[in-house]
């Protein structure tokens, strides 16, 4: 446990991406709550000594294996934009046909299934919600910040203090994104809650079968999505503004 137990979570997943795997696995939160300690998350979760030293020697064994998960193998980027780029066509695009997809594999689950199981109709409100302000928050994202970062790369290539008006800073537009991401962090813990962990009950039918599964790869791709964002797009974004801020004057 030394060589981990004071690594942030985020710091881990940034070295190995290919736990991003595992972690989803065993829940343990890398994207919103990043900043945490691997010894405090398995403390959190009650691991026995024993457990946690099962649970190191995995990690070891994960980032030792040539088998990478394609799924979570996440492209480097040289520029900000590119990563904007990146995030926008992979992970904005996917939640937005989710939106158009999931509301209508609920309606039909709620119609065969809310009299047997009425926490579908809680989960289906809650992720209605979701996908409401998912969509809102994406286009916060795509309208303002997105092109302020790209603007700020632009400074830089010009060697020009950027000017985003009176107590105005990237900063405070980060922390609204950020906040948002808490929020749909915690909506997700709630609907996988609802759900039984997205185990289907005996009476399921494929409709029910194919929600779950869906809703599973929403979260997992979200939490993915979140990670770029909160853990590499956006400190990269402040680092650039104060170093254009105490760089250049004019």
């Amino acid at each position: 446990m030394i060589k981990y137990e004071n690594k942030s979570i985020r710091d881990i997943v940034l070295s190995h991406p290919k736990l991003i795997g595992l972690f989803e696995k065993k829940r343990i939160d890398f994207c919103c709550n990043g900043h945490v300690t691997l010894s405090a998350v398995l403390n959190e979760k009650r691991y026995t000594e024993n457990q946690k030293e099962k649970f190191l020697a995995k990690i070891e064994e994960v980032i030792a294996s040539e088998i990478t998960n394609t799924t979570v193998l996440l492209p480097e980027f040289t520029k900000l934009k590119e990563l904007c780029q990146y995030i926008t066509q992979t992970h904005h695009a996917y939640v937005v046909k989710e939106t158009i997809e999931i509301p209508i594999l609920f309606e039909k689950v709620v119609k065969a299934h809310a009299a047997n199981h009425p926490e579908v109709t809680k989960a289906g409100r809650l992720t209605l919600n979701l996908l409401k302000d998912l969509k809102s928050h994406l286009h916060k994202e795509e309208i303002i910040l997105f092109p302020l970062i790209k603007y700020l790369e632009d400074c830089k290539r010009f060697e020009e203090k950027p000017h985003l008006g009176k107590n105005q800073s990237i900063r405070k537009i980060i922390n609204v994104m950020e906040s948002d991401h808490q929020t749909a962090g915690i909506a997700t813990e709630k609907i996988r809650e609802f759900l039984n962990d997205y185990k289907a009950p005996a009476d399921a039918c494929t409709t029910y079968e194919l929600l779950l599964q869906k809703l599973d790869n929403f979260e997992n791709d979200l939490h993915i999505h979140v990670h770029l964002e909160n853990n590499i797009l956006f400190p990269k974004a402040i680092e650039l503004e104060n170093f254009l801020h105490t760089t250049y004057k004019r």
